[in-house]
């Protein structure tokens, strides 16, 4: 497997420069980072310290919201193509969205509406060799704000992207969401691990019996309720050899010297993998 340094997952605030810079002094394989980041230096200056930091950019991500109108859809695609572009200038080959766990429209509505919007997505991107990751929120019933559910578990969304029939759709695997949604199994893996593009780790610590929140996260195995090590056990034992990366979404770390988070991150991963 390889190693991931996502300064967004950690909710850090860095350009893409000292993203590079982090991830080649802690020796990470690759990078995710934000597209309008890279756009402000330059493919060049991108490529180059990519080579000098012997780095990938592998995956990024810009705000792209699929709860809207065609017309806004149209908008936001047509950004999208431009940003692929330079993306894959750069060497990138995934793209990272999020599903809503709800929305204003009913089930059915939501589910015709993400099924033409992520096919149409994943076709623009795959013009330019890019992958589409797709991820589930897990939401608890008590934070769920939303007029009505929509995809909030690993089943429903497997259930979604079948109908579309896309192969440039791939599967997302966030270890938090999946506790929620009592999806996770550290002995077993529920998909084919060629659907999945990337594996998104963390640990937690429950603030009650059913309710989780960004806030409760934290670094692989510190806790020890998610079993990190076992999980990418049975990954490496199915043939997982992608991207593995941490995302906690925790402001107590965003106080943390970024240095020193990306190399206590890279400690954890490497803890988890060893």
């Amino acid at each position: 497997m390889k190693t991931l340094f996502s300064p967004w997952c950690l909710s850090m605030h860095i350009n893409f420069e000292d993203t590079a810079m982090l991830a080649g002094q802690y020796k990470y394989d690759g990078i995710m980072y934000s597209i309008t980041e890279a756009e402000k230096i330059g493919v060049d200056s991108c490529i180059e310290l990519c080579k000098m930091n012997q780095i990938e950019a592998a995956v990024y991500y810009h705000k792209f919201l699929l709860d809207t109108d065609e017309q806004t859809f149209l908008k936001q695609l047509n950004r999208m193509e431009n940003h692929a572009y330079v993306a894959s200038c750069i060497g990138s080959h995934l793209f990272i969205l999020s599903v809503n766990p709800g929305g204003n429209k009913t089930y059915i509505q939501n589910l015709c509406v993400y099924k033409s919007y992520l096919d149409r997505i994943a076709k623009c991107l795959n013009k330019y060799n890019i992958l589409l990751g797709v991820e589930f929120l897990y939401t608890d019933p008590f934070m769920l704000y939303y007029q009505h559910k929509f995809i909030r578990s690993l089943r429903e969304l497997v259930d979604m992207l079948n109908q579309i029939d896309n192969a440039n759709i791939k599967l997302v695997l966030d270890t938090f969401h999946m506790f929620g949604s009592r999806e996770f199994n550290p002995n077993q893996i529920s998909v084919p691990v060629d659907r999945i593009a990337l594996i998104q780790l963390c640990d937690i610590i429950p603030c009650s019996d059913h309710l989780y929140t960004d806030a409760a996260r934290r670094l692989p195995m510190e806790s020890g309720l998610i079993n990190a090590k076992s999980f990418i056990r049975t990954l490496k034992q199915e043939g997982y050899s992608g991207y593995i990366t941490v995302e906690t979404c925790n402001r107590h770390y965003s106080l943390i010297p970024c240095a020193k988070m990306a190399g206590d991150v890279k400690k954890a991963l490497d803890d988890c993998l060893a």
